[in-house]
């Protein structure tokens, strides 16, 4: 009978109307909760992904930061830049690659990163603002730009990490230093769009044994020539009152001597280029003492470290931003 009845109300033209509404409104409310729980989704998504790219801005920009100076010896540089990426045996993992890279890297260029973690403990990477100096075993080689050194290391650009990092993760070490060097060199080309100096056709010396005094000058004056000042020539051997080398704009003096270079040496050609209205440069073999240093700093004297091989390295800021600017113009009677 209660079978009949409810039969007999599911037929009354009200009883499905009522029906029919509530499973339309039952219908409604699943739509409106899938539509809610996709735009929280869309909502969760686009915070998390704000978050990421906060993340990966600020592990670039504080590398950015962190990096040394255009200018700072590469022994000092390695020691400072090591504990960012290892933070076991930082000072042996400096020493190491200082062995290793000290005549690939190029003195115009800046240290990034070094890599040398426990997955592949027998490669050693020292990425560069222009490329990479890599060693396994008894290897060591150079790459160009973003040329990838060694087949395990892969970078993910920013877009690719952002898909798939976690917030609070951090890019790992070569992917930010990639990043880093696409940053910095972006940079240099707007500086350089910018009208600060226009580039010549100078092309970076080619390494050469240095077997006395007279082959130090002969390859400053390239270094020099490399630098923007086109015209300089070393000055016949003799009496030189204190000037290896001359050019229009520029004079510079070469001591290949077993002792650190003296104040009282740089404020010889310091007198000597004002003298005669031009820029005095210096370099040195054994380097400068500490009181030189501190006195080229003062002075504006650009303060340069050569070794047998002939690759000069930045002692001071003066040095490293003339390195910068290496290639710029400074012809004769500019």
């Amino acid at each position: 009978m209660t079978f009949l009845l409810a039969l007999a109300l599911a037929q009354h033209p009200q009883v499905k109307q009522d029906m029919q509404k509530r499973s339309e409104d039952a219908e409604q409310e699943r739509l409106r909760k899938i539509e809610a729980d996709a735009e929280a989704a869309t909502r969760e998504s686009a915070a998390r992904r704000q978050l990421l790219e906060a993340g990966f801005e600020n592990s670039v920009r504080r590398r950015a930061q962190a990096i040394p100076p255009l200018g700072t010896p590469l022994k000092e540089a390695l020691t400072i830049v090591a504990p960012l990426d290892n933070q076991w045996n930082p000072e042996q993992i400096a020493a190491r690659a200082y062995r290793f890279s000290r005549v690939e890297i190029r003195p115009d260029e800046r240290i990034i990163a070094i890599i040398a973690d426990g997955q592949r403990p027998e490669l050693t990477v020292v990425m560069t603002t222009r490329g990479a100096v890599a060693k396994r075993g008894a290897d060591v080689w150079r790459t160009e730009g973003d040329r990838t050194p060694d087949p395990s290391l892969m970078a993910i650009d920013r877009e690719q990490w952002l898909s798939y990092a976690a917030p609070g993760m951090r890019p790992d070490t070569y992917t930010l230093a990639v990043e880093v060097r696409r940053r910095l060199q972006g940079e240099e080309k707007s500086s350089r769009g910018s009208g600060r100096g226009r580039r010549t056709s100078a092309t970076r010396p080619v390494q050469r044994l240095i077997r006395d005094a007279r082959d130090a000058e002969l390859v400053a004056a390239e270094w020099m020539r490399f630098l923007g000042f086109a015209d300089a020539t070393v000055t016949p051997v003799g009496a030189d009152a204190g000037i290896d080398i001359e050019a229009s704009k520029a004079v510079a003096q070469v001591k290949m001597e077993a002792v650190p270079t003296g104040r009282p040496a740089l404020q010889q050609l310091h007198g000597a280029a004002v003298a005669v209205g031009k820029r005095g440069l210096f370099f040195s073999l054994a380097g400068y003492t500490p009181q030189a240093s501190a006195w080229a700093e003062q002075v504006g004297i650009p303060l340069f470290r050569f070794d047998l091989q002939g690759v000069p390295e930045p002692v001071n800021s003066s040095a490293g931003v003339l390195l910068a600017d290496a290639g710029q113009d400074i012809a004769p009677g500019a």
